[in-house]
C-alpha cells in the first residue's frame, strides 16, 4: 500500500495524487475506475487511466490515504484513439464550481452544464473550438430545439451508437447518478469522414454506488442517450441489449461485482490504511466496512436489469 509503483504503467507518466475527500470510504473512485478498466479490456475507448491506492507519509508522518492516477494528456489520447491534434478537440463537461483557469462556456440554460475547453488545435480560438461542438449541444439540449427526425439524423451522423451506449450502461452499473452525465465527462470531437463525431469518457467518479434521488432509478437525465433509445435510433436498443447481457454475463454479474468491492475492502484492512486513514481523520480507528456500497451495487444491477426490459423493450 505504501509504495507508488503502479505495475503495466508507462515509468513517465505524469501522475497526480487524488484525496477523494468527499467520500469517507475513500473507495467509490478507485473501485468505479477499476470497472470502467476491466469494462474496456480491449483498450478501445477514451482515458482508460491507470490507478491504485497509496499511503503518504510526510517526514515519517502519516498524511492519508490517497488514489494516485495519471494524469490526463489530451494530445497523447487523441493520437492514442486514432484522432489528429491539427483537426480534432476535447471539452470537459463541469459544474461551475469545478472551473478552473480554462475557456468556459455557460450552457446552464441550455444543456445543464457548462464547457470547459481541454485542447483545441494551435491557433484555433475557444469561440471557434466550442463551435465545433454545436451538434452535441443540440442532441443533448432540453428545450426542445430538435424535433424528432432532425435528432434521429443528427444522432445517426454523429454518433458512435455502440460506444455511446457502453458509456451510458457503464454509468449505470457504476452507480454515478448525475455526475458523470452533467459534470466529469470528457468530450472527445474527432473529425470522420467530413463530420465531427463525438465520443464521451468520464472522470473523477468519487459519487460512484450512490442512488439517485435516494432511490434505485435508472438515470433518464442523459438527454442524448435516453432519446436515441426513446426513438431506436440505428436499432440503439438491439445494441444496448446485447452489451448488457454481455456485461451482466462477465463482468458484472452479482457474484463479480460483490467480489471485486469485496477484495478492496479486504486489501485495504489488510494493509491496515484504513486504521491509520480514520484515526488521523474520523477521530477514531476503525476498518473499512463497504457493506452499504456492496448491498446497492448488486441490487442497483437488478434494478437496471427490469427497466431496461420495460422502458426499451427488443423483439
Amino acid at each position: 500500500m505504501a509504495t507508488t509503483r503502479i505495475s503495466r504503467a508507462p515509468a513517465d507518466s505524469d501522475w497526480i495524487l487524488i484525496a477523494n475527500s468527499a467520500d469517507p470510504t475513500c473507495a467509490r473512485n478507485e473501485l468505479a475506475w477499476g470497472l470502467w478498466r476491466d469494462w474496456n479490456a480491449d483498450g478501445n475507448a477514451f482515458m482508460i487511466q491507470q490507478s491504485r491506492m497509496v499511503e503518504v507519509f510526510l517526514n515519517d508522518e502519516y498524511v492519508g490515504l490517497y488514489q494516485i492516477m495519471q494524469r490526463i494528456n489530451p494530445e497523447t489520447e487523441l493520437m492514442r484513439m486514432g484522432g489528429n491534434i491539427n483537426t480534432d478537440y476535447v471539452t470537459r463537461v463541469i459544474k461551475d464550481l469545478n472551473i478552473e483557469k480554462r475557456p468556459v462556456l455557460d450552457m446552464m440554460d441550455r444543456v445543464g452544464f457548462w464547457a470547459e475547453l481541454r485542447y483545441a488545435p494551435l491557433g484555433v480560438s475557444s469561440k471557434k473550438a466550442f463551435e465545433k461542438f454545436e451538434p452535441y449541444w443540440q442532441m443533448n439540449a432540453f428545450t426542445g430545439e430538435l424535433t424528432d427526425e432532425e435528432f434521429t439524423q443528427l444522432a445517426a451522423r454523429h454518433t458512435n451508437v455502440r460506444e455511446l451506449m457502453e458509456y451510458y450502461l457503464f454509468v449505470q452499473a457504476a452507480g454515478l447518478g448525475f455526475d458523470n452525465v452533467y459534470n466529469n465527462v470528457y468530450m472527445w470531437a474527432l473529425r470522420e469522414n467530413g463530420r465531427y463525431v463525438y465520443h464521451c469518457s468520464p472522470w473523477d467518479m468519487d459519487m460512484a454506488f450512490t442512488p439517485i434521488l435516494g432511490g434505485d432509478l435508472l438515470n433518464l437525465f442523459a438527454e442524448q442517450p435516453v432519446r436515441m433509445l426513446n426513438l431506436d435510433v440505428a436499432d440503439c436498443r438491439q445494441v444496448m441489449h446485447e452489451i448488457w447481457r454481455e456485461k451482466r454475463g462477465t463482468i458484472i454479474t452479482d457474484d463479480a461485482m460483490y467480489q471485486r468491492i469485496q477484495d478492496f475492502e479486504d486489501m485495504i484492512n489488510a494493509s491496515g490504511a484504513y486504521l491509520r486513514e480514520s484515526e488521523r481523520w474520523q477521530g477514531g480507528a476503525q476498518e473499512l466496512n463497504l457493506a452499504e456500497i456492496n448491498a446497492y451495487a448488486t441490487q442497483h444491477l437488478h434494478e437496471i436489469d427490469s427497466m431496461i426490459e420495460q422502458m426499451w423493450p427488443v423483439q
